[in-house]
């Protein structure tokens, strides 16, 4: 029924949203579609009071709760104790219904994480200008982040349908089974309590590395944290490790650059540049894709992968956007006298600086980037309709008025 609910002509995107603050990013982004038209969103949470404020809210979103995923007990590995235990349910689960509406329900999926601006529909672009590659995902350190990704045209059984199986495969594994890390290659060292890393982002980078190598690889996401983190915590075998420099260059670079050897270059088709709506088109150069394989099973059908580049998925605060901002409020725009939407949004002309900003490198949690978003125009009062019992502080008409005695 969720599905039907949200989504549209084969498409659908996918918000997981935990606490209040979350819950007010994630209805602002919402809004931000809405106001663009689409309306094809699925919100996972893991409790349904989530969902019953957002519907107070907006009684129209399609939310799904998953609680089992919280309840779900984990082994106390370093990793699921020394991190926040919502977090970590939140991004195994919104990782396997990543997978299920892709390869059970054969939909395309854009992936979204809450602290996002999104300045433009990004489907235009999508679906004429990337339509060929089956992952675009924002790139990052080494190759990509996980929480920006759009899925499409996605087969059972090929290579895009594995690179999403085989993430959740080794959540599962490094979540439940952390004493299995001591079956890698370079950890057989390790001793309880396991560091087992079973974050998606450093996984799907050893996944993306494994499929463009053709081999199986967990030096880079798992094998080098279990040495860095059991260092941490006192550990000799792992200190010796860490203090040996070719060591720790082979887990972070021995898959790595080769994997980064076979990305090619995707040269800009200037007969779409209608499409590519931006303030600074200069920012249209070439991009890396790459041929996804299965390792091991060369008759699995192959998958384009896209790193997306900075006009598309840009990263705050640092990276293109702010260039790119300042150039859309170049005098040669006359920006002073656009519409009141066009100021709002930054758009010149409806050119946009990037088409979405992330702001997951802003460290000043979901307060501090609803007050980014704020700054940029770019809030929906109606999202500060959710939890409103949940405030920092309360919610007053009363006016604080500071004398110079006390700004010193």
């Amino acid at each position: 029924r969720a599905v039907a609910a949200s989504a549209a002509d084969g498409e659908v995107m996918l918000l997981c949203v935990g606490g209040s603050g979350a819950m007010r990013t994630g209805l602002n982004l919402v809004l931000n579609f809405r106001a663009m038209g689409l309306y094809h969103m699925l919100v996972l949470a893991l409790e349904r009071d989530v969902c019953t404020s957002l519907w107070d809210a907006l009684p129209s979103l399609a939310c799904v709760w998953w609680p089992r995923r919280l309840e779900a007990p984990r082994p106390a590995s370093l990793y699921n104790t020394m991190f926040n235990k919502v977090a970590l349910a939140f991004f195994e689960a919104r990782k396997v219904l990543l997978e299920r509406l892709v390869v059970k329900h054969r939909l395309n999926v854009l992936h979204l994480d809450a602290d996002t601006i999104w300045f433009a529909n990004p489907y235009p672009v999508l679906k004429t200008v990337y339509r060929d590659h089956a992952i675009v995902v924002q790139a990052d350190n080494p190759f990509a982040n996980a929480g920006i990704l759009y899925v499409q045209n996605v087969a059972p059984g090929d290579s895009a349908a594995w690179v999403l199986e085989e993430l959740n495969r080794r959540i599962d594994r490094f979540t439940y089974r952390p004493e299995s890390v001591k079956e890698l290659p370079s950890s057989g060292w390790s001793t309880p309590p396991h560091f087992a890393n079973a974050d998606e982002q450093a996984n799907l980078n050893d996944i993306i590395a494994s499929s463009l190598n053709g081999a199986p690889t967990f030096a880079a996401g798992v094998e080098f944290y279990e040495a860095r983190f059991k260092k941490d915590k006192g550990s000799q075998e792992a200190a010796k490790r860490m203090q040996d420099g070719r060591w720790t260059r082979k887990q972070q670079q021995g898959d790595v650059a080769p994997a980064r050897q076979r990305l090619v270059s995707v040269k800009p088709d200037h007969s779409l540049d209608k499409v590519v709506h931006l303030c600074k088109m200069d920012s249209w150069g070439a991009v890396s894709a790459a041929p996804l394989r299965v390792p091991g099973n060369a008759s699995a059908p192959a998958a384009s992968l896209l790193l997306a580049p900075e006009w598309l998925f840009s990263h705050f605060p640092y990276g293109i956007f702010f260039p790119a901002y300042r150039v859309c409020h170049a005098a040669s725009w006359g920006w002073a006298s656009l519409s009141a939407l066009e100021q709002r949004l930054c758009m010149p002309g409806f050119r946009v600086p990037t088409v979405m900003v992330h702001m997951a490198g802003l460290r000043n949690g979901q307060w501090g980037r609803r007050g980014v978003m704020r700054a940029f125009g770019v809030w929906h009062e109606e999202a500060d309709k959710v939890a409103p019992e949940t405030w920092v502080s309360p919610r007053t008409e009363r006016l604080l008025v500071a004398g110079p005695d006390m700004l010193r």
